[in-house]
């Protein structure tokens, strides 16, 4: 304690606190942390000790920057007096409110992570006579895991609110999974090669040509009899003639092969297009909430 000339005491206590505070990850790593801490009295009531805030309530004169946070405000407020045993005590409460630099994680977790959900859809252009399908699907599981595995060890732990990176991964991941057991009915419909499929599936099978807009597959189309000569002059026919050269127009049966190759290139569309779209939307939803800190 310092006793000045005019009669005023000057304490100085130091010391070196830590403290720990809630936080949202929500938008992790584009986050924004608003730290508030409370100081009081509890050895001294408010008629021994009263606490009131100097010109600057936080000095940051000392502040230093940080790689990974930024400052982005610190203020104080004088709080109500905290209450025990019929007597009362001083409080003063700071806010310090930081920001995390998405430089750093932008580079090194998010773009990779997007990246290699892309390689997720590639797996259905793989021709199955390669043999490296199924290897391929699991290493682009095998390095989500990875990646999922280093964000969960850098986000805060709580319950309190859901990342949605990890949402964002977790979707990705199962897409994975999933990418494996297709991978596995595909090759499996492969290899049954020249084998007519049933009715039923011949009849999904047609539906996803139409839907890929798929050409080139025979099934799709009538197989016109070679000893049918259609004359280029216009005549009217009967309709029992029509008959006739609509039953002489048969349908090429699909195989399983056939089929196989259909709903591979099905498989790559939808996957691209739900990779596609959840990218956008997390990424629209991340931006906008980082223009609007």
């Amino acid at each position: 304690m310092r006793i000045n000339p005019i009669g005023n005491i000057e304490w100085n206590p130091t010391g070196i606190y830590l403290v720990s505070c809630s936080s949202d990850i929500t938008y992790y790593p584009l986050d924004q942390q608003t730290c508030t801490i409370k100081l009081t009295t509890w050895g001294y009531t408010n008629n021994e000790i009263y606490l009131v805030y100097d010109t600057k309530p936080i000095e940051l004169g000392f502040y230093s920057e940080n790689g990974e946070w930024m400052l982005v405000s610190a203020s104080g407020e004088q709080v109500q007096d905290k209450s025990r045993g019929g007597q009362s005590f001083s409080s003063l409460s700071f806010s310090i409110t930081l920001r995390r630099r998405p430089m750093f994680h932008a580079l090194n977790t998010i773009l990779p992570v997007v990246l290699m959900a892309f390689l997720i859809p590639m797996v259905y252009r793989l021709p199955v006579d390669s043999g490296e399908k199924i290897g391929y699907s699991l290493t682009v599981i095998l390095a989500y895991a990875v990646y999922l595995t280093l964000i969960s060890d850098n986000i805060p732990s709580t319950s309190v609110s859901v990342c949605y990176l990890t949402v964002y991964l977790v979707i990705v991941l199962g897409l994975g999974v999933l990418s494996v057991v297709f991978v596995i009915l595909v090759i499996s419909t492969f290899h049954l090669r020249d084998k007519p499929v049933s009715s039923c599936l011949g009849a999904i099978g047609r539906l996803i040509a139409r839907i890929i807009c798929n050409d080139k597959c025979s099934c799709c189309h009538k197989k016109q009899n070679p000893d049918i000569v259609t004359p280029i002059t216009e005549s009217k026919k009967l309709p029992a003639e029509m008959q006739l050269e609509d039953d002489e127009t048969t349908e090429t049966p699909m195989t399983y092969q056939a089929f196989s190759v259909l709903l591979d290139r099905f498989l790559f569309y939808v996957y691209l297009t739900i990779v596609t779209v959840t990218t956008f939307l997390f990424s629209l939803l991340g931006f906008v909430h980082f223009a609007s800190l």
